[in-house]
């Protein structure tokens, strides 16, 4: 079923991924907006109506950077575990996967692009840290523990440092995207700081979709038999 709705984020978030491809330039670093969380709210208590299944884009917590080299293997645990970055307190990060990993880690691809989109094989919960790595150096993002059901991201490269001469500075593409959570907190299922399963929600958002194409498809099928 998160196929499904997979499928119908990817196509709902295309035209602001391709916004952000238009719009992307080189910058003097890292903000919130590069890296945006999509995700679904949950649907209303009962006997209110479920929503219209719509994503939604939220900036990261923090970002920074940018810092050179690589954010793996060690680079960006350092600075979580051992310098704190972004003041959380927790000191039990672990790197969980990269898009360059076989079968693209935790994600669904590694697009070479200096923006656009990338979804996740299983939502997630915060909090967690995402770097992205262009060019000569990478970048890092934290989200907090109020995100819920992230689906995947849109992101930009424009935070990282440029590549190319002085006189002709250009946005570096994406060469990898990682993702970090806590051990034993809030970002993973059963504390381990794994990807969650899809929950219920999001079954409930598959089988909305499957009604909605089986109306579809039975409606072509009156407009046919009535020609």
């Amino acid at each position: 079923m998160f196929a499904h709705v997979r499928r119908f984020v990817l196509l709902a978030s295309l035209a602001t991924a391709l916004t952000l491809s238009q719009t992307a330039s080189v910058q003097a670093g890292p903000m919130t907006s590069d890296v945006q969380a999509i995700t679904i709210p949950p649907p209303p208590p009962p006997p209110l109506p479920p929503p219209p299944l719509t994503p939604v884009f939220t900036n990261a917590t923090a970002a920074a950077g940018p810092f050179s080299g690589n954010d793996k293997p060690t680079d960006l645990l350092d600075r979580l575990n051992n310098q704190n970055l972004f003041n959380t307190g927790l000191t039990t990060w672990t790197l969980i996967g990269s898009s360059d990993d076989t079968n693209n880690g935790p994600f669904t691809s590694n697009p070479s692009a200096t923006s656009g989109q990338i979804l996740l094989d299983n939502p997630i919960n915060g909090p967690f840290v995402i770097a992205v790595k262009g060019g000569d150096s990478y970048a890092a993002y934290y989200f907090d523990n109020s995100f819920s059901t992230v689906l995947g991201f849109l992101f930009t490269t424009a935070g990282l440092d440029p590549v190319g001469s002085q006189q002709n500075p250009r946005q570096p593409e994406l060469s990898h995207m990682s993702l970090y959570m806590p051990q034993g907190g809030t970002g993973g299922g059963g504390g381990t700081g794994d990807p969650i399963p899809a929950p219920g929600t999001l079954v409930v958002f598959g089988l909305m979709l499957g009604a909605v194409g089986w109306r579809q498809w039975r409606a072509r099928r009156q407009a046919q038999d009535g020609a």
